[in-house]
């Protein structure tokens, strides 16, 4: 009985905390629920349904991210991988299936009824964890209170949630009321003493996420391939589509990786909520890109018709929205003049701007490669300035 309750904090100093096998299959699980989303939100494009279809992906998504979240912080500060510990993440990927499968019912308008029982269900996983740490930390550690705390707000924002199941629409100013409600529980929580979660491994676990939601924008360009029968009847207009394509995703790659981002959470753990909580824009905005991707290849495909403008605004908005995520999670803290930190918000303008240009997405790939290479630039410059100095 005693080996239920061993939950006590890993330490934030240990050497290769790597992301564990049960971790990687966590995120698998919640590949579905992005597909899902990303699925969606492409459909709702190509039925010239794009701000409703928006709204849904923004609600939808957050459900999808902040269950991934509530795991991903515990089990940087608390991971023991034993058979309960095991069996109460098996809830939570359950319930995330559950999520998935309610996907559909957001953006044809049949409510969120699906969607908040598989949330339950993962928050019910949850719960028993914070449980297991409650009862693992003697009467006097701060972490005992901090384990209650996320306890109860839980359970108060479950009870919330569970309030609108007899609704069929949830009025979209009480959705972000409860949004932030549950951005506020885990702040409460960790002001009775901060938990021992691990820059290194928490970089690790969101560029994971990054490279599965960059993924499903990668299947949205394979799709265009796989609509020829041959090299042969890849036309210009397709050719350039994929290849463009494909280049900004690389430079959304390149972006967010370009400099290691545990270095950044090691000097200055104090902006983690705001680097966490900003995240949910890169993951969202990465996702909706494969959505405007997807609608590309439909049009290309004769399947669909959208306005030009449209169709450039689909796809630069969320451009847009990556780079100011990235800036106000990584490149703020970075850059040193008051120029260089201007750079991300200038080319996100340039991005919704392209949008009224012909061949808006010749011009999106061309803002990025010029951003990536003064960026690089920037780097090479930086270094040998430190090199100059040391």
């Amino acid at each position: 009985m005693k080996s239920l309750f061993n939950m006590f904090g890993r330490s934030p100093d240990q050497h290769h905390r790597a992301a564990t096998p049960l971790e990687l299959f966590f995120d698998l699980v919640f590949v579905v629920a992005i597909a899902s989303a990303a699925a969606q939100l492409h459909h709702g494009f190509i039925a010239n349904h794009a701000l409703e279809a928006s709204i849904s992906f923004i609600m939808v998504f957050f459900a999808i991210w902040w269950a991934w979240m509530g795991f991903t912080w515990f089990a940087s500060a608390f991971d023991v991988d034993d058979a309960p510990y095991r069996v109460l993440v098996f809830i939570q990927m359950f319930g995330s299936l559950v999520i998935a499968s309610g996907v559909p019912d957001v953006f044809e308008g049949h409510g969120l009824a699906r969607i908040i029982i598989g949330y339950s269900i993962m928050r019910l996983g949850l719960v028993g964890l914070w449980l297991r740490t409650y009862y693992s930390q003697s009467v006097n550690s701060p972490l005992r209170t901090n384990a209650m705390r996320n306890v109860i707000g839980i359970i108060a924002c479950q009870i919330g949630w569970l309030s609108f199941l007899g609704l069929d629409h949830i009025p979209i100013w009480l959705f972000f009321i409860m949004v932030a409600i549950e951005l506020a529980a885990p702040v409460w929580a960790q002001s009775a003493g901060r938990t021992p979660w691990h820059p290194s491994h928490i970089a690790e676990r969101y560029g994971l996420l990054t490279l599965i939601v960059l993924g499903e924008s990668v299947l949205s360009l394979s799709l265009a391939l796989q609509a020829t029968d041959s090299f042969s009847d890849i036309s210009l207009q397709r050719g350039l589509f994929m290849l463009a394509g494909f280049s900004i995703l690389f430079c959304l790659w390149w972006l967010y990786f370009n400099e290691p981002v545990h270095d950044l959470l090691k000097v200055n753990k104090n902006i983690a909520f705001a680097w966490g909580y900003g995240h949910y824009v890169i993951f969202s905005s990465a996702a909706a890109v494969g959505a405007a991707l997807a609608a590309t290849v439909d049009i290309l495909d004769g399947k669909a018709s959208l306005n030009d403008t449209v169709l450039g605004l689909i796809l630069t908005i969320p451009l847009a929205f990556y780079l100011l995520g990235l800036w106000y999670c990584h490149e703020q803290h970075r850059m040193q003049t008051a120029s260089q930190k201007m750079a991300y918000p200038i080319a996100a303008i340039l991005l919704l701007l392209s949008s009224f240009l012909p061949q808006t997405m010749l011009w999106c790939t061309a803002i990025l490669i010029g951003l990536l290479v003064w960026r690089v630039r920037l780097n090479k410059q930086e270094g040998m300035e430190t090199a100059h100095s040391s």
